[in-house]
């Protein structure tokens, strides 16, 4: 028979079933914390912006009342800041049932939808945020971003003007209010207030949206302003304007938006400043007085002329039958000088930064490069296929020359530095190159061979030559002589003057005439019965103008006179205006205190019979 050793089981006592029980119970409640202490133990993470160590806690304190308004409010701002965004939309939409009058929530709420995607909801969700407190112009913003994302422009653009009735200084609402409202059609709501805000601002976005809408409203000469002068610019974040403008041409043309002046920006934003298309007889026929300040002329009846009339300088065609100017170049000349030179098609200018080239493309755009980057260039010509140019460097004065296409530079003559002027060039006729040195020499460099001559243009036991102020016309070259000998001084009419003479130069033959004897008169005149000293105004610059000369004194005095000597009138003081002059006319502007007014009057006319020029 089998025995069997049955024992009994042994149980646990009370005691050790209660502490059994207990532990089970503290772990599986977090030792029976409440949400306000899971939220006491966060609080410092929180604070410190640890959301990483408060992130846990504050779960536990949601989880433990979903209905903690605190709880819900840190838990959600931990999920954005650790970019859960996904995980902080259910939070938030918990916290809208709990509190659904609670404005902060729902902003948040629509925030939320917006950053994940969700663009209806967060439309709904501003929209409840707006019904609680209208005030707020973010509100009103962010509504109309989600809007924007929806491509209901309509809709973006009304709360986008809403948030801008509120705060006008919200730059990145005022952008989407000018780009919703190009793309509504309604482009001058915003120019007025835009102009002022944009004015001085580095904002590069901020600009390109001023410009679209100038553009979009029919002012392209303020919009071709701004693209010309950021084209190249770029902003603290490295974006860069062109960028910009290019990217925004793109959605207008996705949404069926077009104009018919994108191209001509697109092209600005290639870097090329560009021309309006002109007929291709007229510039063949184009070229320059080559006077200090110098109109261009394409035809007898034609002139264009450079000027400066709202802080840029533009090339303006002239119609003096209509007495209009209408704008020949679509953008502003960047650095222009009225040292300045003309070839076939294209137009070479001698900038702040060294030689500009402005072409002409096959399809009628004008194209900006730069030939000589150097800002020591004296003066220039062109002829032919190759431009002709002075220069100052430290050691050297040189004349030289590049090809058209910026090939072959060579120096073609070098002068010691022993004077501070370079040559200044005056014209090219055949393989003579004729140019003034030291401002009382002339002399002929000839192209081919190098050789160089000198010519006496007068005598100078009698004065000073002065051919820093001498003008070339028609093969002649007209120069004034400041007399010093006892008759310098004269009377007339009691008024003590100065003496000069004009002279022409013919180039073909050589020969000097004698036109005239200019009186000017003397300042700080002082007679004591035995010495008479005064000061002595020398002529600045002359210009010529058909069959009169104008000329300035170095005060500025602005005088006209015909070339036959006849006529000496003094027209005023020219320090605040700028002119220039063709065959017929004087063109001169004079500011309003706004801006410039460009006016003309006949040549040999005082200025008081001018005629005001009307601005196409």
């Amino acid at each position: 028979m089998i025995k069997l050793n049955l024992k009994k089981k042994s149980t646990p006592d009370n005691f050790s079933v209660l502490l059994m029980v207990l532990i089970l119970a503290l772990s599986l409640t977090g030792c029976g914390k409440t949400s306000e202490e899971y939220l006491a133990e966060a609080q410092s993470f929180y604070d410190e912006e640890d959301y990483e160590r408060a992130l846990p806690l504050l779960e536990q304190a949601f989880k433990k009342d979903n209905t903690n308004l605190d709880a819900i409010s840190q838990l959600t701002e931990c999920y954005i800041m650790l970019d859960r965004w996904q995980d902080a939309a259910p939070v938030m939409e918990s916290g809208v049932k709990v509190d659904p009058e609670n404005f902060r929530f729902w902003f948040n709420l629509g925030s939320i939808y917006k950053y994940l995607g969700k663009y209806s909801e967060a439309v709904n969700a501003f929209d409840k945020t707006i019904s609680l407190d209208s005030s707020k112009a973010v509100p009103f913003y962010l509504k109309a971003d989600a809007l924007f994302q929806l491509e209901n422009y309509e809709g973006a653009y009304q709360a986008s003007k809403n948030a801008y009735e509120i705060d006008r200084s919200f730059t990145d609402n005022i952008k989407l209010y000018v780009y919703t409202s190009i793309l509504t059609g309604n482009p001058n709501d915003a120019i007025l207030d835009l102009e002022l805000y944009a004015y001085g601002t580095d904002d590069l976005d901020l600009l390109a949206k001023l410009a679209h809408a100038y553009l979009m409203s029919g002012d392209f000469s303020s919009a071709s302003t701004i693209y010309f002068e950021h084209q190249s610019d770029l902003d603290e974040a490295n974006n860069a304007f062109k960028d910009i403008v290019l990217n925004d041409i793109e959605r207008f043309k996705k949404n069926g938006i077009d104009h018919e002046d994108f191209e001509k920006v697109i092209e600005i934003m290639s870097g090329n400043p560009i021309f309006a298309k002109v007929d291709e007889n007229e510039l063949g026929n184009l070229a320059s007085t080559q006077d200090y300040r110098s109109s261009m002329i394409l035809k007898p009846d034609i002139t264009y002329l450079f000027m400066d009339l709202e802080g840029y300088t533009y090339l303006y065609k002239v119609d003096n039958s209509s007495q209009t100017l209408t704008a020949f170049s679509t953008s502003p000349l960047k650095g222009y000088s009225s040292d300045s030179a003309l070839v076939g098609a294209h137009l070479i200018t001698n900038d702040r930064d060294g030689i500009a080239k402005i072409s002409r493309s096959a399809s009628g755009v004008f194209y900006e490069s730069t030939l000589v980057e150097d800002s020591q260039i004296e003066s220039i010509l062109a002829m032919g296929s190759r431009v002709y140019f002075s220069k100052k460097y430290d050691d050297k004065l040189t004349i030289e020359s590049i090809d058209l296409d910026g090939q072959n530079q060579k120096i073609l003559k070098e002068f010691g530095n022993d004077d501070y002027f370079a040559p200044t060039l005056i014209t090219i006729i055949g393989d003579n190159l004729f140019y003034t040195l030291s401002r009382d020499r002339f002399l002929k460099l000839n192209l081919k061979n190098g050789n160089e001559s000198e010519f006496i243009l007068g005598d100078e036991r009698e004065g000073y030559i002065s051919l820093s102020n001498c003008a070339y016309s028609d093969g002649s070259l007209y120069f004034t002589q400041e007399i010093i000998s006892d008759d310098n001084l004269i009377k007339i009419n009691g008024v003590y003057c100065t003496v000069n003479k004009l002279y022409k130069y013919d180039l073909a033959s050589g020969k000097t005439t004698y036109l005239s004897q200019i009186n000017l008169p003397a300042k700080d005149v002082e007679d004591d019965g035995f010495f008479i000293s005064f000061y002595d105004e020398e002529i600045d610059h002359i210009y010529n103008a058909g069959e009169y000369i104008y000329f300035t004194t170095e005060d500025d005095n602005l005088y006209v006179m015909k070339k036959t000597g006849e006529g000496l009138t003094y027209l005023g003081n020219s320090e605040n205006f700028d002119f220039v002059s063709d065959n017929q006319y004087l063109y001169f502007t004079e500011n309003d205190g706004t801006k410039n007014i460009p006016y003309r009057v006949k040549n040999g006319s005082t200025l008081d019979k001018k005629e005001a020029l009307i601005v196409k």
